[in-house]
C-alpha cells in the first residue's frame, strides 16, 4: 500500500502487529503479520 489512506480512514479501528520501534520512537506496524498471526491462532 503507497498510503495508508486508500485503505483506512482516521477513526477506523484495525488490528495491527508492532513490529519495530526505533531509536528515535516511530513505531512500525504490520497488518499483514497482525493477520498472519491471527490465522495461526484460529487454526489451533
Amino acid at each position: 500500500v503507497n498510503r495508508v489512506r486508500d485503505v483506512v480512514k482516521e477513526g477506523d479501528e484495525i488490528i495491527v502487529k508492532v513490529t519495530e520501534i526505533d531509536r528515535q520512537g516511530r513505531i512500525n506496524l504490520s497488518r499483514k503479520e497482525a493477520i498472519k498471526a491471527l490465522r495461526r491462532k484460529t487454526e489451533k
